[in-house]
């Protein structure tokens, strides 16, 4: 479960990241998304994600059933019950591509 929590909180990071720097403050961020994968990551695609990074229809969908659990809290808090859980190469390969595709975007921004 770990790893499957560290991989929610890549893909929160890159998208707050994404969408900070499409001008959403930080406390809006906060407020209206929160840890919600799949509100942040339909508000990134509305801004044009697709410029920076190429998400196909299968990272979308894994990102999307990974929040489930994510905003459920199910990966830091044991509960019983079954869990719908993304293939994880799938779910690494989707973190991956936000944090990597965003790394030239995040500096352009900040200026770094």
């Amino acid at each position: 479960m770990p790893y499957y929590f560290l991989l929610g909180q890549s893909i929160e990071l890159s998208l707050k990241a994404f969408l900070m720097g499409r001008g959403i403050p930080l406390t809006e961020l906060r407020k209206k998304y929160g840890h919600d994968l799949k509100a942040l990551l339909d508000e990134a695609r509305h801004r044009k994600l697709g410029i920076e990074v190429k998400l196909d229809n299968t990272h979308c969908a894994v990102i999307h059933m990974l929040g489930i659990e994510y905003l459920g809290k199910r990966f830091q808090y044991m509960r019983s019950g079954m869990m719908y859980l993304p293939d994880a190469w799938i779910a690494e390969e989707s973190a991956n591509r936000l944090s990597e595709g965003l790394e030239e975007y995040c500096k352009r921004v900040t200026k770094v």
